[in-house]
């Protein structure tokens, strides 16, 4: 009999810091969860007309490109294109970032959610040497790699104010970002964070690409919250909004429309939900060296038996039985191998959940504060 204690709710372990699990009851994650679902339901019309708003201004300005959208292949990103493209008839640029490791299986959704729009693409790649030795200094620093790969995807994000782009949607939002409740094993590309990462590193100017731009409180990000918090898009020049925050994430519709009408594809069945990195299964792999108690899809499982979209005890018993054939994923030896890391030194840099958190700011920002609370209502 599984003797872990766990949430009664989801199936996050008590091990988890974070948890807020004393004693046997409902974890932090799923108490907040259920305070936000019932604003949102309270909000929910008035959240879709916001989005509405931010189409109907961006539509307005008469741009080349009415939206960028971040395009990595998986199932979110492709729905947001469908809806920016062809249900809210935006002119749109997807933009993807190519971290060496993107799978076959996303490249060809990529250029079939093309072709089934207007929308124009622009892919950006790094030189995979230098993120190759990026990804082994993060390990040895932080003991994750995944934030080098996510601070490239805020580099592409810069291409909305290239092309001044009103309006960018990403395919995210809080019900389904499951790992920004944890913040054990929360993966941060912030400017600054990587900046901590790299300051005083031989790579630090190689990389300068990779740094640009920076996460203080410019008077331009200052508009853009109060266009969102007021409802007033038109006071920021740019816009970047997720779409989950204002619709809900009804996965059999999702995978119907992308796949009758952008040309999607699971192909493994079993990892659809992270299909567009090659490198999923060694992220999730982290999870469980850092916490035995968790198994590279525990996280997302709790998230979904949260949103109601999976039953806890089915969840439950695939992590068990995740957990009881648990072996080093396929994809870690050949990653390891690329990056000039043994096993060992890779197991010896990766085990303490705290060497992330030495490059995290520990300044709290009473303006982030406040408008994360405002934000929400």
């Amino acid at each position: 009999m599984e003797g872990t204690l766990r949430c009664r709710e989801c199936i996050l372990p008590a091990s988890l810091p974070s948890t807020g699990l004393e004693g046997q009851g409902t974890c932090s994650l799923c108490e907040d969860y259920r305070k936000r679902k019932a604003e949102h339901q309270v909000t929910g019309r008035n959240r879709i007309r916001e989005f509405e708003a931010h189409v109907k201004r961006a539509k307005g300005l008469e741009r080349p490109y009415d939206c960028l959208v971040p395009l990595s292949g998986g199932k979110d990103s492709t729905y947001a294109l469908y809806l920016c493209d062809r249900v809210y008839g935006m002119k749109c640029l997807g933009v993807t970032f190519d971290n060496g490791f993107l799978s076959p299986n996303a490249i060809d959704n990529i250029r079939s959610a093309i072709r089934s729009t207007r929308a124009d693409h622009v892919m950006i790649a790094a030189n995979r040497p230098t993120m190759l030795k990026l990804y082994r200094l993060f390990l040895e620093k932080t003991g994750t790699f995944c934030p080098a790969c996510l601070r490239g995807i805020g580099l592409a994000l810069n291409v909305a104010p290239l092309y001044k782009i009103p309006l960018t949607v990403s395919g995210t939002g809080w019900q389904v970002t499951y790992l920004a409740g944890v913040p054990e094993v929360f993966q941060e590309g912030s400017v600054d964070f990587v900046r901590n990462v790299v300051k005083g590193e031989p790579i630090e100017k190689d990389i300068s690409a990779l740094l640009q731009g920076n996460d203080s409180w410019s008077l331009d990000r200052l508009y853009r919250i109060a266009g969102r918090l007021f409802k007033r898009p038109w006071l920021a020049r740019s816009m970047y909004v997720r779409l989950y925050d204002y619709f809900d994430p009804d996965y059999d519709k999702i995978y119907d429309i992308i796949k009758r009408e952008m040309g999607w594809t699971a192909g493994d069945e079993a990892n659809a939900e992270h299909l567009d990195c090659e490198l999923h299964g060694v992220a999730g792999y982290l999870h469980s060296l850092k916490f035995p108690e968790l198994t590279g899809h525990t996280i997302h499982r709790a998230g979904l038996v949260r949103m109601g979209k999976a039953d806890r005890d089915i969840a439950l018993a695939e992590d068990l039985k995740e957990k009881a054939n648990f072996t080093p994923p396929a994809g870690l030896k050949p990653f390891l191998d690329e990056i000039g890391m043994s096993i060992d030194e890779f197991l010896a840099k990766v085990k303490d959940w705290r060497a992330v958190t030495r490059f995290r700011s520990r300044k709290r920002n009473p303006l982030r504060s406040l408008y994360h609370k405002l934000s929400r209502q």
